[in-house]
């Protein structure tokens, strides 16, 4: 610990004493990726789907994409933008790191120039070994470092629940997580090797970083956890010091309570701002520190370089009309928070989380905790006959290898299914159906195929729905987009929607009368369009509560969520009476994602 405290004394001495520098360099990074790097990224995506006459990018079209040599050129060029940024943008810092921990003159235009001689690699095959480094090392960073490019790289949650909802699935996800950490722990150092040593490639640095890191894994990871630890607790002191007034004001003169919430909500995000881009200039020193074991007590050189009064005072008065301008953006925000939101909260196959998933139990605990709507899977059997179950096989929940398709409704129906302990029957449609009506709750029916169904499946099912005046209460969607247009066009009443688990892009052009799409995929300019062309839009599966909180901000149609009694209460306590103090804090917990009390 004693060496932990050092080595932070160090480098903070050494951000301090530089800090002319690190808001310089900081303005430009931001300043480049919002002026440069998004719009170009930007341009280039809507050129592509223009070219190819694309609306979104879905699994209907990306094979049109993926064969086309145009659209892979500029897929390309998309990728080698953002990799470029993610080595200038951590490549700066970590030269600038050692520069400065060395007592090295230099001026921040020579460190450009030095990244310049080694962008070079880009242009040939070792740029894929920088991609790999990138998707193992960059997302562990940015996880707590929000304003990198990189930010958002994860794996989509259906691909990740699919992969973790069998125990041998669990075991293989668990694995590659951790196979993935230790390489990308191992593989840590190699930036700033590759930056400061002007002759080594980028498999020389990894090679370099892997031999390094023999030894010193758990301890350097030991360190970035406390910085990390000890950057959040401060970060939260001082955000509920800038919080104290609105609270005040609140209580004591709630008139003004929207402006002062709004001037606290701007100061507050600046804080974040500041916050997180130290945390980039502490985790470089600290990576550059212990890979050239510069532990001195250092600088040797001091900064003499100083901000120029007059220059001091045209940065005073931008961030003042910066802090104006973001004050009044917050205040047009906070008057338009929706006080009672419409979005419908959709349990995911039921209250998975309580109960065996696609039961009646299921069913049950989803209406009795807030639910709209509970969204099932149905398949056909074997004699033409639906039942309510995901997989095409029982292996995960039954531990029996036969598929649905080979059994009769019967046959699966006297079959137990199990989780978490808990056992249940796999129900027919008919018993949700009727079970759905007495629970007084809808029903979001996701038709699952496995190649085997009955000519007529559609005509099949529309006539059950329609034995339980059911046409125009429930909701049916399908993967399968010839399965929506048979039902759609066989029975019109019905609200028939296409599920995305791929769609790049804006809202998918389609017939159907709502779009559901992964949560992976949601921006705000496709929520818009969606509400401008009037088009329903379910989003899944929404678990965490920034998103929670986000989409029903957005009011989407629905989120379909494995948690509908937190989604439940969320929007129940969206009212004319909520403090703004837990606006603001909502808002901000959405736009740094990870923030927690």
């Amino acid at each position: 610990m004693e060496r932990i405290q050092r080595l932070l004394k160090l480098v903070f001495s050494t951000i301090y004493y530089y800090r002319v520098d690190y808001i310089r360099s900081f303005a430009a990074v931001r300043l480049f990726q919002l002026v440069v790097v998004l719009p170009l990224i930007y341009l280039l995506f809507v050129f592509l789907l223009d070219f190819l006459g694309f609306q979104s990018i879905t699994k209907e079209n990306i094979g049109q994409l993926l064969t086309n040599p145009l659209s892979l050129a500029l897929l390309s060029v998309m990728g080698l933008i953002i990799l470029l940024f993610t080595y200038y943008e951590m490549g700066f810092l970590m030269l600038l790191s050692y520069h400065q921990q060395k007592a090295i003159p230099y001026s921040l235009f020579g460190l450009w120039k030095r990244l310049n001689q080694k962008a070079s690699y880009f242009v040939c095959f070792e740029i894929l070994l920088f991609a790999v480094f990138s998707l193992l090392i960059v997302p562990l960073i940015s996880s707590v470092l929000p304003l990198s490019i990189t930010q958002h790289l994860q794996i989509p949650y259906f691909i990740a629940d699919g992969l973790i909802s069998s125990a041998e699935g669990k075991i293989i996800y668990f694995a590659v997580i951790i196979a993935i950490l230790f390489i990308g722990a191992r593989l840590i150092f190699m930036l700033p090797f590759y930056t400061v040593y002007q002759q080594a490639t980028i498999w020389d640095a990894m090679k370099m970083s892997w031999r390094f890191s023999k030894g010193k894994l758990v301890k350097t990871l030991a360190m970035l956890v406390v910085v990390v630890a000890v950057h959040t607790i401060i970060s939260l002191v001082v955000l509920a010091i800038v919080f104290t007034p609105l609270l005040f004001v609140e209580r004591h003169d709630p008139d003004h309570a929207i402006i002062t919430a709004a001037f606290t909500l701007t100061f507050a995000e600046g804080i974040a701002l500041l916050a997180f881009s130290l945390l980039q200039a502490v985790i470089s020193h600290l990576l550059v520190l212990v890979s050239f074991k510069l532990t001195d007590e250092k600088p040797q050189i001091i900064q003499t370089k100083t901000i120029r009064r007059t220059v001091m005072y045209w940065i005073v008065a931008l961030a003042a009309v910066i802090y104006l301008f973001g004050s009044w953006f917050n205040i047009s925000h906070l008057e338009e928070t929706i006080y009672e939101p419409s979005t419908k909260v959709i349990a995911h196959r039921g209250f998975k989380d309580k109960e065996v998933e696609n039961t009646i139990s299921a069913l049950k605990s989803a209406a009795k905790n807030g639910a709209d709507f509970v969204e099932i899977d149905i398949q056909q059997t074997k004699d033409g006959k639906f039942v309510v179950y995901h997989d095409p096989d029982l292996m995960r929940l039954a531990g029996e290898s036969d598929k649905v398709y080979e059994k009769t409704q019967k046959e699966l129906m006297e079959t137990r299914i199990w989780a978490d302990g808990k056992g249940e029957y796999i129900p027919s449609l008919e018993q949700m159906l009727e079970k759905s009506r007495e629970y007084n709750i809808q029903l979001l029916i996701e038709v699952k195929t496995h190649g085997h169904e009955t000519a007529d499946m559609a005509e099949r099912l529309i006539a059950l729905l329609d034995k339980y005046k059911a046409l125009d209460v429930h909701y049916i969607q399908s993967l399968y987009y010839p399965v929506c247009k048979q039902i759609k066009e066989l029975e019109p009443r019905l609200k028939v929607g296409a599920v995305y688990a791929l769609n790049v892009g804006s809202i998918p052009e389609t017939e159907f009368d709502f779009v559901s799409i992964d949560q992976y995929f949601i921006t705000d300019s496709l929520i818009e369009k969606a509400k401008e062309w009037g088009k329903p839009l379910f989003v899944w599966t929404v678990n965490d509560d920034p998103e929670i909180q986000r989409f029903l901000e957005q009011e989407v149609e629905g989120i379909i969520t494995n948690h509908p009694d937190e989604a439940y209460e969320k929007r129940e306590k969206y009212d004319r009476n909520q403090y703004f103090l837990e606006r603001v804090w909502k808002k901000l917990n959405y736009i740094f994602k990870g923030l927690t009390i």
